[in-house]
Order: C-alpha cells, then structure tokens, then sequence
C-alpha cells in the first residue's frame, strides 16, 4: 500500500483507498448537516417573465437569511431579502422591467445551505422596434 497522507488523529500513514473513503463520509456528514436546515426548492411564477415575477419559498428553520438575484454572468442585480427570517412560506416580487431579457438566478441562503433558481426574462412585446423603424 502506498501512503497518501497523514492522519492528523492517530498519527499514522494511510492509504489512498482509505483517505478516498474518509472524504467520502466526511462528505456525507457534511450533507446530512446541511439538510438538518431543510429549504424547500424556490419556485418564481410566472416563468419565463416579461416584467416581474414572484419567487417564493418555504423555510423548515429560522435563521439569517439572504435572498440575491445575479444575472447569467454572476454579477449581482439586485438583494431581495436579508436578515433573521422565520419559518414558513415567504414571497417577494423581482421587478425586472428596466433589465436586460436573459437567463437570471435567484440564490436563497440560510446558514451553510445555499438554493438556487433559474428564471428566464423575456422581452418586452411593447418594445419591439416597429416595422421599418430598426
């Protein structure tokens, strides 16, 4: 067996076999850690949008939350939400009608547990260029 690394607990040598199998549990714990602070999938209706949508999700706990929208490159738009919130169901609308249509993403976060939605943004019928008139 070759070494890979150093236990920092016992001390001794371990194989990589062994050290695959830690990161493995380490990183099941890590999930299951992350799912005692439960988040319901976050849901934006209508979707696609012309001018504003509604998002909207369910809290399992209280706790500091932040609720951002970052356009398709990551650049943030626009804070939605921040602060202690409680359980429940909460909604808030993102007005969009002075933005770009593309592809935009709402990321929801309480604690270490982190949600994200895609929403897409259409154009606006209204502001088609008439014909002749590009």
């Amino acid at each position: 067996m070759s070494s890979y690394g150093q236990d920092k607990g016992s001390h001794s040598l371990i194989t990589k076999e062994q050290s695959f199998t830690r990161q493995q549990s380490d990183l099941n714990k890590s999930i299951s850690n992350v799912s005692d602070i439960k988040i319901d999938p976050i849901t934006n209706f209508p979707d696609p949008f012309v001018g504003k949508t509604t998002i909207q999700y369910r809290l399992w706990a209280s706790g500091k939350v932040s609720l951002t929208i970052v356009n398709s490159t990551g650049e943030l738009v626009v804070y939605l939400a921040s602060g202690y919130q409680r359980d429940g169901i909460h909604s808030y609308e993102f007005d969009a009608r002075d933005l770009p249509a593309g592809i935009y993403v709402a990321v929801l976060r309480l604690g270490n547990t982190v949600v994200k939605e895609t929403m897409e943004k259409k154009g606006h019928p209204s502001r088609a260029p008439l014909p002749g008139w590009e």
